[in-house]
């Protein structure tokens, strides 16, 4: 196993950077298995069940995938081991460029990181920051990716049934575009849509089959040797030079565009009504990487209410409205972290006596700290 650290993309305010990941986290190699480690959130809410996992080479061909659906163990990474053929005159089996993650159950998993190692000894590893960045639905995360700061990525959301108010079921990544340098960070933060909105590099599906076919680069995505940036940014996003194939259509023959479910705040399940699992919870933390201001101010974060106890704010997920807490100088209009419940207005506990709207207070069921 190796265990020199290599560098990851992270996103800090819409900005990306770079951060190191430690080998010591990669899964071994082996000669005729690719293994993709899935690091899911830590918190109570955001591990769940493991997703399916396919893998296809350069040419989009599908060559291995694992099933998935059981839960994954919270704090503990899950290895998909997918058995692999050997196809070259050495013996070696074929490269997994793309590689897919679909929701296989009804517990829905927010995750943190990925990394892959080729059956060649190669290694890539990806951090849910990227998701965030690309208006996935996401949120904080508890699990410890780096050494450097213990930094805890941001994790995205897959669910199996829509529920939750999560629509994505799947991520579609093109591992080797997420190699990290300097010039591709750069290129990431100067051009957001050269890596957000080119499907064969990374997309995010509603609906999307164990083994169904992903678009793929054709012809081939080509990176400058030294520094990874693509040669012909043009190219990578021209929609004519993607290439799905004809296999595209899951086994229930729907597209990969076609939505699985309406997905409302409450969804229909099995003729039953399933409600939003985040209600009457809290979560707290102290963490100066769990920013109340930043998920109140994004419209795809998804989760729990949220204080930080860092920023002094508390952030109302269902309305995305920041308060700030109760202090000895803020008694009015503010949160109360130890009776974990609003305060209102001097003139009516029920209004806030600036701007008159109405201060809801929850009742929380639950309240973790982080």
């Amino acid at each position: 196993m190796a265990m020199a650290a290599f560098n990851v993309f992270s996103i800090v305010l819409g900005v990306a950077t770079m951060i190191p990941f430690l080998g010591s986290m990669m899964p071994g190699r082996d000669p005729l298995v690719t293994t993709v480690r899935i690091y899911a959130g830590t918190g109570d809410d955001t591990n769940g069940n493991a997703p399916h996992v396919a893998a296809f080479d350069i040419d989009g061909n599908l060559i291995g995938s694992v099933k998935g659906g059981d839960d994954i163990a919270k704090g503990a990474p899950y290895d998909a081991k997918i058995e692999m053929k050997a196809d070259g005159s050495d013996g070696s089996a074929a490269q997994a460029e793309y590689i897919s993650l679909s929701q296989a159950g009804v517990d829905a998993i927010c995750v943190a990181g990925i990394s892959v190692t080729w059956p060649d000894g190669l290694e890539f590893a990806w951090y849910g920051d990227v998701g965030e960045f690309c208006g996935a639905p996401w949120y904080h995360s508890t699990t410890i990716l780096s050494s450097k700061d213990l930094y805890k990525p941001k994790c995205v959301w897959i669910d199996g049934d829509a529920t939750n108010g999560i629509k994505t079921q799947g991520i579609g990544i093109h591992i080797p575009s997420f190699v990290a340098t300097a010039e591709r960070a750069q290129s990431m933060t100067d051009d957001k849509d050269l890596w957000c909105n080119v499907a064969p590099r990374i997309k995010f599906y509603d609906s999307l089959a164990r083994e169904q076919a992903l678009p793929v680069f054709k012809p081939y995505a080509e990176f400058e040797q030294s520094t990874l940036v693509d040669v012909d940014p043009a190219k990578i996003k021209d929609s004519a030079n993607w290439f799905t194939p004809e296999w595209a259509l899951d086994k229930k023959g729907r597209k990969d565009n076609e939505k699985r479910t309406n997905f409302d705040a409450e969804v229909s399940v099995n003729g039953t009504r399933k409600q939003l699992n985040f209600q009457g919870q809290l979560i707290k933390s102290g963490s100066p990487q769990h920013s109340a201001k930043v998920l109140c101010e994004s419209d795809t974060s998804l989760g729990p209410d949220f204080v930080s106890e860092e920023e002094g704010i508390f952030c109302d997920m269902d309305a995305k409205r920041a308060w700030p807490l109760c202090t000895k100088h803020i008694t009015n209009n503010c949160f109360d972290n130890d009776k974990n419940q609003m305060v209102g207005g001097k003139k009516n506990s029920r209004r806030d006596d600036v701007t008159g709207e109405r201060i809801l207070r929850k009742r929380y069921e639950t309240v973790k700290s982080w």
